[in-house]
């Protein structure tokens, strides 16, 4: 994916600066996630954290096999107990999996 790829362009430039790209940390923000979210992005490819549970889990895979250390979900709704109980499936259904 576009994501990725750009981890990993990353990491060349760091290392062209002199650093090593260890010492660069990666994290990436999800505002939606889930079979709600369009699956195809505008370049064609895949939406990553678009789909079901199983493949939201392989999109956090991917993530940290490119080096990303943090994601960060967010969890829309019009209440806290919608957030919180949306959140709970997530853990349940995704993150206890990972």
């Amino acid at each position: 994916a576009q994501q990725l790829a750009g981890a990993a362009r990353l990491a060349r430039m760091v290392t062209e600066a002199g650093r090593d790209p260890k010492s660069v940390a990666l994290g990436y923000r999800v505002q939606f996630h889930g079979e709600g979210v369009p699956p195809k992005a505008s370049d064609g490819n895949r939406r990553l954290f678009s789909g079901s549970a199983t493949d939201i889990i392989g999109d956090i895979r991917a993530m940290r096999d490119a080096g990303v250390i943090s994601i960060d979900f967010g969890f829309p709704g019009p209440d806290a107990d919608t957030i919180l109980a949306g959140m709970k499936k997530f853990h349940e259904t995704v993150l206890s999996k990972v």
